[in-house]
């Protein structure tokens, strides 16, 4: 028998518009049109590195956005000009890698100290490349795909800070460029992006434990070129070009079901943006619009937008070994709990055939990955209550 850890959390009577999957909003712009540049966040800032301005120079500068304020500062220059580089933030340390402006892909890799404003030659990748992809596990660094040298496109190289070098990993089963990337639970995954004929929506998981690669569920469209971020241990691959035209699309990929779902859209339709997750939001910037017009546009995506007013609690909820447990001290007219997920997508649905209860009850529900949930008590299709649950799996 398994042995579930579970937390009890007090129900609260909420007034909202229930989970209603979130929105998107505005913010301050950027200090001005941008886009191919590199986005990363520390410190509860968004942080941006390099990219290309309306007069198509690369560029240097690095900027930061602060959340609280809702303002963007300049924060420091590159030693090296770049665009359509990748940036990761390994131990509070930025490391700005590859990138350059066409036609000439960089090696170099720099180090950021984004306190004392410090920057730090670091070893060159074995391969100058751009347009690639970089994501952070087991405390290394890995770059995959890109163009530049000689089959740059199907490279995977990896950078140790313990032995502050380079090691080359199993090549991509094809070429890939621009396309999403995010680690989730220890695995890389990498979405869409360009293919050796074109745009794809091929998934890719990547294990560096075994140095392997295995084919995931496809997105639901080809697409290059997208915002791209994890959040709540999801893939969301914003915007983008499908090839034919500029996307609003927002898809969301789920490891833990190997399934895609869509999220609501951008309020307009963006590719060559750069996306980032910040304290449970996403932010959305720059890149072009369907008419090919540069950005300064700023968008936050809110997954728990909603107005809410507390008042006396009267239920308990936990979960235990694959039952969820709910009790009262009252007696309450029920016929039915919800269980909705992190992104307000209902999960599961219970009927309840006897209607007050004033003690102790439980069902078995389907097995469900470890997250945030969301109970909801209804009757007559009246909301009466709502709490968050936290299931922890062993």
């Amino acid at each position: 028998m398994k042995n579930s850890v579970y937390i009890i959390l007090f129900c609260m009577f909420f007034t909202y518009n229930l989970f209603a999957q979130g929105s998107w909003s505005s913010t301050t712009p950027l200090p001005f049109a941008r886009t191919e540049f590199a986005a990363s966040t520390y410190n509860n800032k968004v942080y941006i590195f390099g990219g290309t301005d309306t007069s198509m120079n690369a560029l240097s500068s690095v900027h930061s956005y602060d959340p609280s304020n809702a303002s963007w500062s300049f924060i420091s220059n590159m030693p090296t000009p770049r665009e359509e580089l990748a940036v990761v933030n390994l131990f509070n340390i930025f490391y700005v890698i590859g990138g350059g402006f066409d036609p000439i892909p960089l090696s170099k890799m720099e180090a950021f100290h984004p306190v004392n404003l410090n920057w730090f030659p670091m070893p060159n990748l074995p391969n100058g490349r751009r347009e690639h992809m970089a994501e952070i596990v087991d405390g290394k660094i890995f770059v995959f795909g890109g163009i530049g040298t000689v089959n740059a496109g199907i490279k995977n190289e990896a950078y140790d800070i313990s032995t502050n070098g380079w090691t080359t990993k199993s090549n991509l089963p094809s070429e890939r460029k621009y396309a999403a990337i995010g680690t989730i639970n220890n695995k890389i995954y990498i979405a869409g992006g360009d293919g050796p004929g074109g745009p794809t929506n091929e998934v890719l998981e990547y294990d560096f434990s075994s140095d392997s690669y295995s084919i995931k569920t496809p997105m639901p469209a080809s697409i290059r070129r997208a915002g791209f971020c994890v959040m709540q241990n999801k893939l969301f691959v914003i915007g983008g070009n499908d090839g034919n035209q500029t996307l609003s699309s927002v898809h969301v990929y789920d490891p833990s079901t190997n399934s895609w779902s869509n999220s609501p859209a951008l309020p307009n339709p963006r590719e060559n943006l750069s996306a980032v997750t910040l304290n449970n939001k996403i932010y959305a910037m720059g890149g072009y619009d369907a008419n090919d017009v540069m950005l300064d546009w700023v968008e936050v995506f809110d997954p728990l937008t909603s107005s809410v007013e507390i008042k006396q609690s009267s239920f308990n909820t936990w979960y235990n070994d694959g039952s969820l447990f709910y009790s009262s001290n009252y007696s309450h007219a029920l016929d039915q709990i919800q269980l909705f997920d992190i992104m307000g997508k209902l999960k599961y649905t219970y009927l309840i055939s006897e209607y007050t209860f004033g003690h102790q009850q439980s069902f078995t529900i389907p097995s469900v990955p470890s997250g945030i949930y969301t109970c909801v008590f209804k009757y007559n299709n009246q909301t009466l209550g709502i709490n968050k649950l936290i299931i922890i799996n062993p």
